[in-house]
């Protein structure tokens, strides 16, 4: 609300650390947090914004414009995944966006209630749901974060929904997902992942990113991983 200190946090990759740049103002607007966020731009270093939404939680956008340093594009675009599962771990977020040029940076946006995720979403269990919304927030920044919500960008073509659904049901164990186009397609593989990791990497793509949702016998129970598989040769859009 109106009496939140602090609306929002800058942070950078510096050395190949987090370093804090700068803290905004809290908010109660959306057009009061763009201009703290506009503010802070600069078209030639990639930063990341955690930004306090009221009554919606938090936001982590990447700011990852085209003409800045490659170097420094790739470290943040890999440094995203290790941020967010930090921020993760202390509080939720809400939303996730990625910007790559001014024309993207919607803070507006983020203000919007969630909306055509539920269909999806009750397919699955809690742990998978995450999962899940960890896929589509890597697929987001991917195909340079059209929108916020990586459900809405991509949608899952009618085969890998229905292998969603058999993952669910426990009628299969792997699934290979990558996005086709803008939506999400399946890619071919058996429903049980193999016994080694050696058999699994013959089966991801070697020119193309995917992404691997999988069970994994462990000690008595059953562990629930998610793999994203980036080749070098992958084209850069794809990255």
């Amino acid at each position: 609300g109106g009496g939140d200190a602090v609306g929002g946090l800058q942070i950078r990759v510096v050395d190949e650390a987090f370093a804090l740049m700068a803290t905004l103002p809290g908010a109660t607007k959306a057009q009061q947090l763009a201009e703290s966020v506009a503010s802070l731009l600069d078209i030639a270093t990639p930063c990341f914004f955690l930004l306090r939404l009221p009554k919606l939680g938090w936001a982590l956008a990447s700011w990852v414009p085209d003409t800045s340093d490659v170097r420094q594009r790739m470290l943040h675009s890999s440094g995203r995944e290790t941020l967010r599962k930090t921020v993760a771990a202390v509080t939720s977020l809400a939303f996730e966006a990625h910007w790559a040029s001014a024309s993207e940076v919607d803070v507006a946006n983020l203000f919007a209630e969630p909306v055509g995720e539920l269909a999806t979403l009750a397919l699955l269990t809690d742990v998978e749901r995450l999962a899940l919304a960890d896929a589509q927030a890597t697929a987001a920044e991917a195909a340079a974060g059209k929108v916020t919500s990586a459900a809405l960008a991509f949608p899952l073509q009618p085969l890998a929904a229905n292998a969603l659904a058999e993952f669910e049901k426990g009628v299969r164990d792997l699934l290979l997902l990558r996005i086709e186009g803008e939506s999400v397609g399946l890619l071919p593989s058996p429903s049980s992942p193999p016994a080694e990791p050696a058999p699994l990497e013959a089966m991801l793509p070697t020119d193309a990113p995917c992404y691997a949702l999988m069970r994994y016998p462990q000690e008595g129970s059953t562990a629930l991983l998610f793999l994203y598989s980036c080749p070098e040769a992958s084209t850069v859009r794809a990255k």
